[in-house]
C-alpha cells in the first residue's frame, strides 16, 4: 500500500508542476498578446502547450490563443513571423501526441495554413 501512496504522490506533484508551468506560460502568453507583442505570445503559448496532459485546461486554451496570434501577425502583414509561429505551434502540437492524437483538428488548421504561406 505504501508503494502506490508513493505513487499517486509523485504522479500528483508531477500534475501539479505542468499545470502551474502551463498556467505561467498561458499567462505570459496572454499579457504579450495584450501588448500586441505577438511573437512573444506565439512563443509563451507554445510552451505551454508543450506543458500537456489529458485535462489541462491552459494547453488547450493555448493552442486557440496561439492561432490567434498568428492571425494577428499575417493581419500586420508580418509573414515571416506567422510562419515560424505556425512552425512553433505544429511542433509542439505534434510533441503532444502518444498513442492517440489529443489536438488533431487544431494541427490539420496549421498544416493548411503552412500551405496557403
Amino acid at each position: 500500500m505504501a508503494g502506490i501512496a508513493i505513487s499517486l504522490l509523485v504522479l500528483f506533484i508531477l500534475l501539479a508542476r505542468l499545470t502551474f508551468f502551463s498556467a505561467q506560460a498561458y499567462h505570459q502568453g496572454k499579457a504579450a498578446y495584450a501588448a500586441g507583442e505577438y511573437p512573444q505570445a506565439v512563443e509563451a503559448f507554445t510552451l505551454s502547450i508543450r506543458h500537456y496532459y489529458p485535462g489541462n485546461r491552459y494547453s488547450g486554451a493555448a493552442v486557440e490563443s496561439a492561432i490567434e496570434a498568428i492571425d494577428q501577425l499575417l493581419t500586420n502583414g508580418e509573414r515571416e513571423q506567422a510562419l515560424l509561429g505556425l512552425y512553433e505551434v505544429r511542433a509542439a502540437l505534434q510533441s503532444a501526441r502518444s498513442v492517440y492524437q489529443p489536438y488533431f483538428l487544431p494541427l490539420q488548421t496549421v498544416e493548411e495554413r503552412l500551405k496557403r504561406l
